[in-house]
């Protein structure tokens, strides 16, 4: 069994969200303590990459402390399939979101 950090780090996460017919998709990429995050419009051909440059640290089996600039928040987190499920919500106010 693949351990938490190996998974976190397996691939890029996306995670997508929909306003007015657009679809926005939000990229994290985690890679030996550090994490970057792109946004991705397709619709209109944007790609901004590095929009949040850090790091992050596992804190404990499925919790993750991630940071940028000042700002730190502990999430939980944990894989389902082929899905990362992210506790609070990293892109919204949500409690939780799916990226895949």
């Amino acid at each position: 069994m693949a351990s938490f950090s190996s998974k976190l780090e397996s691939k890029e996460w996306t995670h997508f969200d929909s306003s007015e017919g657009v679809t926005i998709a939000t990229v994290l990429d985690f890679s030996n303590g550090a994490f970057t995050c792109d946004l991705e419009a397709p619709l209109y051909d944007i790609v901004e990459e590095d929009v949040v440059v850090g790091t992050y640290r596992v804190l404990g089996p499925g919790v993750v402390e991630m940071g940028f600039d000042d700002v730190r928040k502990k999430l939980r987190i944990s894989f389902e399939d082929d899905a990362m499920i992210v506790e609070p919500a990293i892109t919204s106010s949500a409690s939780s979101e799916v990226w895949v």
